[in-house]
């Protein structure tokens, strides 16, 4: 019986373990080439609505770059594609652009369109 239950709790400390694996050695890189401020979010690949970010509202992928800055998202969880929505910071936000990333990828913001390598 020790066994037996030992075997899905070690299947357990490996997918954590794959998974923090992923988050901290493939994040998603962005650097802003506008000549504005950008807000960025991330959503998960399936998210119809793209209306809370991964991590919640303030969590770990949404920023806000000034231009010339660069970022680091590592989004939870395991997805590996993800839904980018680019805004236009401010009292009343603007959406910009959206645009599919994955894990590891660098993006180049742009004020209308971004371009993904890697």
């Amino acid at each position: 019986a020790g066994l037996a239950a030992a075997l899905p709790l070690a299947q357990k400390c490996l997918d954590k373990s794959d998974r923090l694996f992923s988050q901290k050695t493939k994040p998603v890189n962005f650097v802003n080439q506008a000549s504005m401020p950008l807000k960025i979010c991330l959503f998960a690949e399936d998210d119809r609505l793209c209306v809370v970010p991964l991590g919640g509202v303030g969590g770990a992928c949404v920023v806000t770059l000034d231009p010339g800055l660069r970022a680091q998202l590592r989004p939870p969880g395991t997805g590996v594609r993800f839904q980018l929505k680019v805004l236009q910071p401010g009292l009343i936000e603007r959406k910009l652009y959206m645009a599919h990333v994955h894990r590891g990828a660098s993006v180049q913001l742009r004020s209308h369109d971004c371009a993904c390598e890697g």
